[in-house]
């Protein structure tokens, strides 16, 4: 995920520059979020698996003043929440397959959004105004619940007017001007209720039997079989170093969810939106918590897993295990549930930390058992990583697990000087916590180790931690 700010303060001040720079092409959609302001730019979106959400839809608008604001040429596009204007020709040219615009208000000097004939294009919940023609879209565009308007006085020159074959469902024309050869199914047209297909001749009523073929499926699947309006659920990824993406230059350095895609199959797209240092009450003062939420929708998923930061004494980050804690995860899970989406809380992932006879000790005091007790009081699934890592880090042994946490030997092109890292995984090792996680996610209780053979090491216990013992705990913020 990608923050656009005008003020400098996200990733980048213009979307334009953040397209150029992180070109689509993986699986999963790259999602900007662009915050709330006005940014003058003509945009074209060339990359495939794009998805562009606005902070707050009316006041996050994109100003193509005299030229075209936005102009979609790739595949797989999403954009939403957002606000689109321009006093030129066009406000919104479609040239691409497969795009999505969701909650969008778009206003166009003459013509407000255009599509090919044969692009494919979905368009949900969008206040659609024009100077003269609100829609101009092929045999492959659907509309559904938007609401079409021509200034007022003004109406499409003769012959403007272009057939189009696109599907209206559930629309509302405050406008005389009808598209060509369009399907209205369910329509308000002048406040009055019709299913009808519109030609040079005026309105012609629709039969029950055409009407019961006009569906998605018939109408802009195409071969590929696309539904536009069944969404491809995203898991969003919230924690600390031990889950996050790490850059090429510090492998085999590895972050647990960034091994969550390659272990998924193709109908889930996993966003890994943990960052290194950050605990539960930074990472919702930086409100990337909220840009999260933004993007949350029905049937995805926010998995939240943080601990080990929020045991440093800080004032950023520290949190009380049994007060404030529970407190700012409780945030999260009141975010995805607002949006439909289902809260998943998690344990951290443990440290290796064995004590002289080779026992495995746990280092995050309170914090795990804070985690259990407000899953089970707020009825969300709990994965329980602080146990199954536990069991997994045991079983590898003191010396097998420096295979799993990352352990370079002097020489290493990253690391010259070698590194033995007791927080962080090695590639290998986030392969296996990842694999265990989906396991545990599944409801496998066999990779659990048992309460009764958890050892703690006295004093280090999460905030209780000595300065002495801060070696156990130092996570450094990569």
């Amino acid at each position: 995920m990608y923050i656009i700010a005008r003020d400098g303060s996200g990733d980048f001040t213009s979307l334009k520059d953040a397209l150029d720079a992180v070109p689509g092409g993986r699986r999963a959609p790259v999602i900007f979020v662009l915050r709330m302001d006005t940014y003058h730019e003509q945009v074209t979106v060339a990359g495939d698996n794009i998805r562009i959400v606005g902070e707050a839809g009316a006041r996050t608008v994109l100003a193509g003043d005299g030229g075209c604001a936005l102009k979609v040429t790739g595949r797989n596009v999403e954009v939403e929440n957002l606000t689109v204007t321009s006093e030129g020709e066009t406000a919104v040219c479609v040239e691409g397959d497969r795009c999505i615009f969701r909650g969008l208000s778009i206003t166009g000097g003459k013509n407000a959004l255009v599509s090919g004939e044969k692009n494919r294009l979905y368009v949900e919940n969008t206040k659609i105004r024009a100077g003269m023609i609100p829609v101009s879209a092929g045999e492959g565009a659907w509309l559904d619940r938007c609401t079409l308007t021509v200034d007022e006085g003004n109406s499409a020159p003769e012959g403007d007017a272009k057939e189009t074959g696109a599907v209206f469902h559930a629309c509302c024309f405050e406008t005389s001007f009808l598209p060509v050869h369009a399907t209205l199914l369910s329509c308000q047209v002048k406040g009055k209720e019709c299913s009808v297909l519109t030609d040079g001749d005026g309105l012609r009523p629709l039969t029950q039997e055409e009407i019961s073929c006009v569906t998605i499926p018939e109408r802009i699947s195409g071969w590929d079989g696309w539904r536009p309006d069944r969404r491809v659920p995203t898991w969003f990824l919230c924690g600390d170093s031990t889950m996050a993406d790490y850059p090429e230059d510090v492998s085999p350095m590895t972050g647990w969810g960034q091994k969550m895609q390659a272990l998924m199959d193709e109908n889930v797209y996993i966003e890994n939106c943990a960052v290194p240092g950050r605990s539960s009450k930074s990472f919702v003062a930086e409100k990337r918590l909220n840009f999260i939420e933004l993007c949350l929708r029905r049937g995805d998923r926010l998995v939240i897993c943080f601990g080990h930061n929020d045991e440093k004494a800080d004032r950023e980050r520290s949190t009380h295990p049994r007060i404030t804690y529970p407190e700012y995860l409780t945030m999260y899970v009141d975010a995805a549930r607002r949006q439909g989406a289902e809260p998943i809380l998690v344990t951290s992932i443990a440290r290796r930390h064995f004590d002289a006879s080779g026992q495995l000790l746990a280092t995050h005091g309170d914090y795990p058992a804070a985690v259990r007790e407000l899953a089970g009081h707020l009825g969300v699934r709990l994965v329980d990583m602080e146990r199954g890592t536990m069991k997994l880090f045991q079983d590898a042994g003191v010396e097998g697990t420096k295979e799993l946490f990352c352990h370079v030997a002097p020489g290493h092109p990253h690391y010259p000087e070698g590194l033995a890292d007791n927080s962080h995984l090695h590639e290998r090792g986030a392969t296996r916590v990842a694999a265990l996680f989906l396991r545990l996610l599944a409801g496998d209780r066999t990779g659990l180790m048992d309460t009764d053979k958890i050892r703690t090491e006295k004093g280090s216990l999460g905030s209780m931690m000595s300065q002495e013992d801060s070696n156990i705990q130092d996570i450094p913020n990569i």
